[in-house]
């Protein structure tokens, strides 16, 4: 089903996400179209992350438009 493919789609990329280096926790939400992602700053970026997301899947499915930083 449809909803099956998504939620598949969403743990696909939260866990490529959580095995990234430097980064801690990855929560994708499709219905929000949001990812909170907790990193360390020290060894990502907020930009590197956005590449790696828009790089999934040939870069043809998913994009980061706008990453925010919670200090």
């Amino acid at each position: 089903s449809a909803a099956s493919d998504v939620y598949k789609r969403q743990k696909s990329i939260q866990s490529k996400l959580s095995k990234k280096e430097g980064v801690a926790a990855a929560v994708v939400v499709f219905t929000d179209s949001i990812a909170t992602i907790t990193f360390d700053s020290n060894k990502t970026s907020a930009e590197n992350l956005s590449s790696f997301i828009t790089g999934i899947a040939g870069g043809n499915l998913y994009t980061a438009s706008e990453i925010r930083l919670n200090e």
